[in-house]
């Protein structure tokens, strides 16, 4: 039987004390911790899930319970969209008070919730104007049903294997041949539950009462996986938001997970130093879920690929800036660090695309796609294929060709009027005398990048969420197509322009010295505008964050102000419902900063070296702070089931490609490191361009998407499977069939009916 239990220590009423005594009965030890200086008290029940609903009575605002004491609209259309088929009760009418009706929606959906195998524990916010309902399935018994009925994904214990009489299999083998057996390596890191990580690779298979002795237990996602969909099966969450009945869901943090992840230094800004651990994503897969997991393996990958260009271009500058190579010796020695970041790229690319589907069959995502998926709150079926929809559709694109048109137009204005002010430098420009103009320039470009990223960022997402995509997966998809494509010109666009066109329409600015290098002055032009960008992009991402850390330090102290007499301190779970949800918006901008990296890199590394090494270092201390705001600024990921990540990898792939023919002109025809015509030129550009694309063509091929040791993990256990999960090995006697023999008619013979 599943519990409701009453607890708090909410001082609302003379019923504090019996509801402290009510916590302290039901186990929850009273213990406080502190969260950016503020202490929270902890010992609440193991929540997974968590419902905020208003509650008017405990409003300090008499406007705001004046508000819900008028009429609710429609409730009965409303409660019928909640629930889903469960009957109405007689109360729920028209000119029913939105107060009571939030008040027998709340009791309806908690006894739904009870019947279905959740254990319910209340108690109101510190300030009194909030009523949280915690959601959890703790009974083995029940959880078992409940993720057989939901079809979880459950790995298969390594004791199943043995039982069976069968190799357990891992990512390492040893022997040859036939006789040949896997390799099991316990590396130092553990779970975050303190259990043991190893490089065993056993299959995932659907849950079942019937071998679940054989299956061990689900990870915590896979737990709020089933309690969610638990939830949703007899309530519709959307609903639930549209009618304002409820103001929150989310799912809980575990305190000490949370402080073992700061301990690890992974979410510690100060430990920033420390290098990216190879299990760090697999704990992360088993606390967070596949949304954080994948994004950090990627994020890790990148480091540590990083650290190669980085350290070439340490030699490449020291070179440089020595002076023991003429200009042409340097174009030559940075067209060859140029040829090096096009083999990066692939090999990068190849190589993660090969641990990224291994994590993916290690942590049972195969075919995680095909899953059915949650269907968003605000879809609307009949409005599918509408011209109304297609409208919508168009608009937001007609938007992304004005934006890129705006980049387009305003780094023509800008380059011209850079070199209309060289060439008059006693007259001004928009009012500052031209030689201010002239240095001022590049920081206007940069200026112009950020404040129409801004634009588009906060835009693009607004109109793709009111787009009337059905899931979360459709959303994302063209929610990162439409802002990376806008994106793509806005960032890149300015220096391409510099290095491609402004030769040719506006002339680049003579350098002292090196007059028999004409484009030299644009190849100075860009790395200075490059090294502006770049270091204001380090910047603004870290006051992005710190921004955010400094508004929930706020809110905080907001939420405090207005505590009830008895109540010292928040509770951790008023602590989360403060955050802001991880939405897909936050997770196209958290791959958005990392792929546009990559793509400086890929594109403009040959020009600026240095760059490598400032994305390099930048990058311990942007993603211990990205760690920190999934721990303490926003509220835990709700996880889903995701196989990869997605159309990241054609993004990666396509501007890898680009990397390679820019990187080529480079080369080619900035560097001028071949001394010949236009026509000549042009043809060693395209046999270079060609030739290098086939060589990451043939690398890409010759690293095949999954390694041999997974194809060798697949194929065991598609082999072994049914053995390990047999119930019973001994062998089955059963009758021995008939046979018989059927002589065909005669030539010529013809049956006739009855």
């Amino acid at each position: 039987m599943a519990k409701v239990a009453k607890t708090g220590d909410l001082s609302l009423s003379s019923e504090h004390d019996e509801r402290a005594a009510l916590m302290q009965d039901a186990g929850f030890a009273k213990t406080t911790g502190t969260v950016m200086g503020s202490p929270i008290q902890l010992g609440f029940p193991n929540a997974q899930f968590v419902m905020v609903f208003p509650y008017p009575e405990g409003s300090h605002d008499a406007s705001v319970k004046q508000s819900y004491l008028e009429p609710m609209e429609e409730p009965t259309t409303a409660w019928e969209a909640i629930f889903q088929g469960r009957e109405r009760p007689a109360l729920v009418k028209d000119g029913i008070s939105k107060q009571d009706f939030i008040a027998a929606v709340k009791d309806g959906v908690i006894d739904v919730l009870e019947g279905d195998g959740c254990n319910i524990v209340d108690f109101f916010s510190v300030d009194g104007d909030e009523h949280f309902v915690t959601i959890s399935i703790e009974d083995p018994k029940t959880f078992s049903i409940l993720a057989a009925k939901h079809e979880a994904r459950a790995r298969v214990k390594p004791d199943a294997y043995r039982n069976a009489k069968k190799k357990v299999p891992t990512d390492q083998k040893m022997g040859k041949g036939k006789e040949f057996d896997f390799a099991r390596i316990d590396f130092d890191e553990r779970h975050l539950n303190g259990a043991t990580m190893d490089n065993t690779c056993t299959a995932f298979v659907r849950y079942a009462e019937d071998i679940k002795e054989k299956l061990e237990d689900l990870s915590e996602p896979d737990k709020l996986r089933v309690a969610r969909r638990t939830i949703t099966q007899h309530l519709s969450l959307p609903a639930l938001e549209q009618a304002e009945v409820m103001i929150k869901f989310f799912a809980a943090h575990d305190w000490e997970k949370v402080q073992e992840l700061y301990a690890r230094g992974w979410s510690n800004p100060l430990k920033f130093y420390k290098w990216p651990s190879a299990q760090m994503p697999d704990y992360l897969a088993t606390y967070f879920g596949m949304q954080v997991a994948y994004f950090f393996h990627f994020y890790n990958s990148f480091m540590k690929w990083l650290s190669i260009p980085a350290i070439l271009s340490v030699v490449v500058v020291i070179v440089r800036h020595s002076h023991v190579l003429s200009l042409y010796q340097v174009h030559l020695m940075n067209s060859a660090f140029g040829a090096g970041l096009c083999l990066w790229t692939t090999a990068f690319l190849a190589s993660y695309k090969q641990d990224m589907d291994y994590k993916t069959l290690h942590w049972g995502m195969q075919g995680a796609s095909a899953e059915v998926a949650q269907v968003r709150k605000s879809f609307r079926d009949e409005l599918r294929g509408t011209f109304r929809e297609t409208l919508q559709n168009l608009f937001h694109w007609v938007l992304c060709v004005l934006f890129i048109a705006e980049t387009i137009g305003a780094v023509a204005y800008l380059t011209e009027a850079r070199s209309l002010a060289r060439d008059s430098p006693e007259e001004s420009t928009m009012g500052l005398p031209n030689t201010v103009f002239v240095l001022a320039a590049k920081y206007l470009v940069t200026v112009n990048i950020k404040v129409v990223d801004f634009a588009w960022m906060s835009l693009s997402p607004w109109l793709s969420g009111r787009e009337n995509w059905r899931t979360d997966a459709e959303l994302k998809s063209a929610m990162t197509l439409k802002i990376f494509a806008v994106k793509f010109v806005v960032f890149y666009y300015p220096f391409v322009y510099t290095l491609f066109i402004q030769p040719h329409v506006d002339g680049c600015e003579v350098v002292e010295g090196r007059e028999d290098h004409p484009l030299q002055g644009c190849l100075e032009q860009v790395r200075s505008d490059l090294g502006v960008f770049f270091i204001t992009q380090v910047i603004s991402e870290v006051v992005e964050i710190a921004v955010s850390i400094a508004m929930m330090y706020r809110t905080i102290k907001a939420e405090m102000s207005r505590k009830s007499e008895g109540r010292q301190h928040l509770s951790y779970l008023e602590f989360q419902a403060l955050g802001t949800p991880y939405t897909v918006t936050d997770e196209v901008a958290d791959y958005m900063d990392v792929v546009f990296n990559f793509g400086f890199i890929a594109m403009f590394g040959v020009t600026m070296p240095p760059m490598c090494i400032l994305c390099f270092l930048a990058s311990f201390p942007l993603k211990r702070l990205a760690g920190y705001k999934f721990c303490y600024v926003q509220q835990r990921v709700i996880p889903r089931s995701q196989e990869g990540i997605g159309s990241w990898i054609g993004i990666l792939n396509f501007v890898a490609y680009m990397g390679v023919t820019v990187t080529c002109y480079i080369a080619i025809f900035i560097f001028h490191v071949e001394h010949s015509g236009a026509f000549q030129l042009l043809l060693t550009f395209v046999i270079a361009e060609r030739a290098v694309g086939i060589f990451k063509f043939a690398i890409e091929a010759f690293l095949s998407s999954k390694s041999v040791a997974q194809q060798r993990i697949e194929e065991y256990n598609e082999d072994v499977l049914d053995a390990v999960l047999s119930k019973d090995t001994a062998a089955v006697v059963v009758p021995k069939g008939k046979r018989a023999h059927l002589q065909p008619s005669a030539p010529g013979a013809s049956a006739s009916g009855p």
